[in-house]
């Protein structure tokens, strides 16, 4: 995998562009925000005088309105807020911007704050929230007759559909803006644009197209001569898809020629990002040791400038390496710098999608899951289950964008102390190597450098020669006795521990690997075990598949042979543990595509696994309170859309049915409970329902509702007067004091198409990190008389006072053994708890 570049339109864009064309700035160059490893360059900069001359111009063209002002301040700070990666506050800048340019009258103000709010929103991956923004900017700058304003708008649209997979609709946008751009003979405009369809043909594999845009663009640069530092960018591109087409020379020739450029403009940033696709184009060749030099170099680099992100992707391709040599100790501490950079960063606040755009990069949790399968190789279950609880967290925030760090998180994975040292030895050669390309070594500096790497002259085989140092090896035999005592910090064990035993539980997390299935459990009294199932990723897609396809058709009794089978991997092999822990409660915290089958259909054939277990599941163990609620009086909330609905999302219509039985779901929870707050279609709205919120314990919510795989801005719920409420506006509700939210809908956990599993967990986490302490949604479209009947045995079990997980479990288990046609998992298993219902 390589590093890839995307020139995007910057707020300032049309400030830029208008100078430039009146002799403002000497110079122009991209300014790299947050850039890693797959950096992404994501706005135009210019010269600190530059942008002064342009800051205190006042100009009688309505078109580059650039005099100082409130909103403009307010437009500034939203800028420089979002390059430090501080989206929510920069998205609250630009909000204040457009609504004091709102208040003066000042269109070309308005189009500009709203074009700063889309980028925040492309940001946080909410896109569809994005491109309202942005073509309400759009809108103004064609009605101002703003060409130059309305070509830079169209290009970060393009960006905005590239990032959706909708490349046709990209392809069409970026046009759009060349046929401006060319008229206006915006020659530096028109080399980004044509950057940018390169990025989409590359991303939609068309590499031979995408190499033609590139060369076009890398020659329109090299012709103004005014932009070396985008020269040196699109080189980079440029090297990347020879790379790929196995034109391995001429790939290191443009990278080289992209890295002079970088080391004269002194740019250090994308000299890193350079070596580093140097590196990996190494590594694919199969030359280790040199690639690892290079990577080394990157990571110095890295380092000095503060790139923090662009330091754990170096971690990772470190670790990695070393992991194909079989040097697994040493790749392990690797990559536990690699997880533990990126949960840093998380706590800062910083927004992982700037730095790693997941259509053209890999996610950053396959290095969790490298790291966890390393460590239970080695049977370091305790290390191998912080880790996994992280890659829940990190596939969380990959899919929703909001996922911070907490007191647990932040701490990462733990370190061995041995390692600790491993590590501060190579920190220490990285600062070295960096003095020593700036000639600045001291003499006792020179003579520790030269220890370090057992004398070695050549820079890319200094750190291959540090690997095999006396010092190392012996550091790595200590680390290796210390493995055998498992010497680490127990706290946090101990205290999930204490939780367990007080709920009389149990903890499962399978984890899905390519060759085998991993299942790590941790009962209230035993060293967390875990137990390898020889079975490889793409069976078990398959089985998912199937399962879900049977439980899904209630005519189909050959469920169970599937059922059995997934019994087999799951339950069996830790089985006799669960059976000598005594335990009533299975906490489950599941693991890439098994999100999508609820493990309550287990069966063991005699009985399924919720007839023999709570099952209550959850994200990760360290974003959930486990303490037990105080018990209180529910008061609930209970809202229906009966009738049918159409809904327009990105162009696209989504009819859903009439729910009839949805009124007598919450007419039957009238006669349960007292003083029950119950709405009904036109009176079910958005605003009665976030007010009802804050005074009820539950909210019962019977509608119709989708969770869509990749873009989960366009989830949402429907309310009985056709409004939505989407994903993202979940997040700003205040649900303390809310014990349970019950999505009595269709498909609430998933839509229909199938990903990876995260999106199964996301709805439920939104409704938790808003305040809820735990949510039911299903798995499926649910059918509208089983659901009813569930509901009805639930709500009895509540006013039971019996505890939310239990009361769905009874539910459940009344249909299975209330005879046909309820008795089939379709009826009764599409619906699970996330959260704490203990």
């Amino acid at each position: 995998m390589h590093y890839i570049i995307d020139l995007s339109a910057n707020k300032y864009s049309n400030m830029i562009f208008k100078a430039l064309h009146k002799g403002f700035c000497s110079s122009v160059w991209l300014l790299p925000l947050s850039i890693g490893i797959y950096g992404t360059w994501t706005h135009l900069g210019l010269t600190s005088a530059a942008m002064a001359q342009i800051s205190s111009q006042e100009s009688s063209d309505n078109n580059f309105k650039a005099k100082s002002s409130d909103a403009d301040i307010l437009q500034k700070n939203g800028i420089a807020l979002q390059k430090k990666g501080q989206l929510n506050s920069a998205l609250e800048a630009f909000q204040q911007a457009l609504k004091l340019s709102t208040a003066e009258q000042d269109r070309a103000g308005q189009a500009q704050a709203l074009n700063g709010i889309a980028s925040v929103y492309n940001d946080l991956g909410q896109f569809v929230r994005a491109i309202e923004s942005y073509e309400r900017a759009l809108k103004i700058s064609k009605d101002i007759k703003d060409a130059l304003s309305e070509s830079s708008i169209l290009n970060n649209m393009g960006i905005v559909y590239r990032n959706l997979g909708q490349f046709d609709r990209s392809i069409k946008l970026y046009q759009e803006a060349l046929k401006l751009q060319q008229k206006l003979g915006d020659r530096f405009g028109i080399a980004r644009t044509i950057n940018n369809l390169g990025l989409v043909y590359r991303n939609n594999k068309e590499y031979a197209n995408s190499l033609d845009y590139y060369r076009q663009a890398l020659a329109l640069t090299k012709e103004s001569g005014k932009n070396p530092a985008g020269e040196a960018v699109i080189l980079n591109n440029i090297g990347y898809l020879l790379n790929e087409r196995g034109l391995n020379a001429e790939a290191f020739k443009s990278y080289q020629q992209s890295l002079e450029i970088s080391q004269k403009l002194a740019d250090r940033v994308n000299e890193s990002i350079t070596l580093g696709n140097i590196g990996l184009l190494y590594n694919s060749q199969g030359q280790f040791e040199i690639a690892l030099g290079y990577y080394q170099q990157a990571l110095a680099i890295s380092r000095q400038t503060g790139d923090r992100a662009g330091e754990a992707k170096l971690y990772q391709h470190i670790g990695s390496l070393l992991k194909e040599r079989k040097q697994n100790v040493l790749a392990i501490a690797y990559l536990k710098q690699s997880v533990n950079i990126y949960e840093e960063i998380r706590k800062d606040l910083n927004s992982l999608a700037r730095q790693e755009q997941k259509l053209y990069a890999d996610t950053i949790a396959p290095v969790y899951r490298r790291l966890a399968d390393l460590l239970l190789q080695q049977d370091r279950v305790i290390e191998a289950q912080q880790v996994i609880d992280l890659l829940k967290v990190q596939e969380a925030d990959d899919l929703l964008k909001n996922v911070r760090g907490n007191e647990q998180t932040a701490k990462g994975v733990e370190y061995q102390p041995v390692e600790m040292q491993m590590i501060n030895l190579n920190r220490e050669l990285a600062d070295l190597q960096v003095l020593e390309n700036q000639n600045k070594l001291t003499p006792q500096q020179k003579e520790r450098l030269t220890y370090l790497v057992n004398q070695e002259k050549e820079a890319n085989r200094q750190f291959n020669a540090f690997l095999n140092s006396a010092e190392v090896q012996k550091l790595t035999t200590e680390l290796n006795n210390d493995i055998q005592q498992q010497n680490v910090n127990l706290k946090a064990i101990v205290n999930l521990q204490k939780e367990l035993k007080q709920l009389n539980a149990v903890i499962i997390y399978p984890l899905v690997l390519e060759s085998r299935l991993e299942i790590v459990l941790i009962t209230p009294s035993s060293p967390p075990i875990h137990r390898a199932v020889p079975v490889r990723q793409r069976e078990i897609s398959a089985a998912v598949d199937k399962f879900r396809a049977d439980l899904r058709d209630a005519s189909n009794f050959d469920f169970k042979d599937t059922s059995q089978q997934f019994y087999k991997w799951l339950i069996a092999p830790i089985e006799a543990e669960l059976q000598q822990a005594n335990v009533q409660t299975i906490i489950y915290a599941p693991d890439s595509r098994l999100r999508y089958i609820p493990i309550s259909t287990l069966y063991d054939g005699k009985q399924f696994l919720v007839e023999k277990y709570k099952i209550n599941n959850i994200t990760a163990s360290s974003l959930t309170n486990f303490n037990r609620p105080s018990v209180n009086q529910p008061k609930v909330f209970a809202g229906a859309s009966t009738t049918a609905h159409s809904v327009n999302v990105l162009g696209k219509t989504i009819s859903f049915v009439a729910i009839p039985a949805t009124q007598k779901e919450v007419k039957n929870i009238v006669s349960i409970f007292p003083n029950v707050t119950e709405l009904v279609d036109q009176n079910f709205t958005k605003n009665s329902t976030k007010t009802g919120t804050g005074s009820h314990t539950i909210i019962h919510l019977a509608t119709h509702g989708s969770f869509n795989t990749g873009t989960p801005d366009e989830s949402f719920l429907i309310f009985g007067d056709g409004d939505r409420l989407t994903l993202r506006e979940i997040e700003t509700w205040v649900l303390k004091g809310v014990d349970l939210v019950v999505l009595s809908a269709c498909e609430t956990g998933i839509g229909g198409k199938l990903g990876d599993g995260t999106e199964v967990l996301g709805l439920g986490y939104q409704f938790q990190n808003a305040g809820a302490r735990a949510v039911i949604a299903s798995l499926w479209t649910v059918d509208d008389g089983g659901t009813q009947k569930l509901m009805d045995a639930f709500y009895a079990n509540l006013k039971k006072g019996i505890s939310a997980t239990e009361s769905l479990r009874l539910a459940q288990v009344a249909l299975i053994r209330g005879g046909e046609p309820f008795d089939h998992p379709y009826f009764w298993s599409a619906f699970f708890l996330i959260g704490n219902g203990l």
